[in-house]
């Protein structure tokens, strides 16, 4: 989960996994979006890119989570099923490949890949799209479809 401070998000690290999990339960409604990073991102310049991206794509606080695997290893897609998470369409995943995530797919960059009842998308680590503006902008057209942008 995320915590506003000073209109900073920043994942709240006190969390286990599981309570990750229930916590996010009480957004099962609105919650559309996951964000599985391969790296803590609070108070760094890939998480002014994140919030761009969030701004861009029109997402609100409740509609999305950050995870980083840095600090939960051991979660996965798997642990927000259809059923408790009826709303959750989109996964990005940053920097990760899908056995990351306990995804049995291929995991190709910058393609718009659907697999069960998720739209999933594959990109690059921050660091590295903060600095290539091709990366950047393969990755903005792919979200525009995932997101139905204009």
């Amino acid at each position: 989960m995320f915590i506003n401070q000073k209109k900073v998000y920043q994942l709240d690290v006190s969390k286990k996994e599981d309570e990750l999990v229930s916590s996010s339960k009480s957004k099962a409604t609105t919650l559309t979006t996951l964000f599985f990073l391969d790296e803590l991102v609070s108070g760094s310049e890939q998480e002014k890119l994140l919030l761009k991206i969030l701004g861009a794509v029109n997402l609100k606080e409740e509609n999305y989570v950050f995870i980083s695997r840095a600090e939960y290893a051991h979660l996965s897609l798997m642990h927000f099923d259809a059923h408790s998470f009826p709303s959750l369409k989109n996964v990005i995943v940053f920097g990760l490949k899908s056995d990351d995530i306990s995804l049995n797919t291929i995991s190709m960059k910058y393609f718009n890949m659907t697999t069960g009842a998720y739209h999933l998308l594959f990109a690059d680590d921050l660091s590295t799209l903060q600095n290539q503006a091709a990366l950047k902008g393969q990755l903005w057209n792919n979200l525009k479809v995932m997101f139905e942008v204009k």
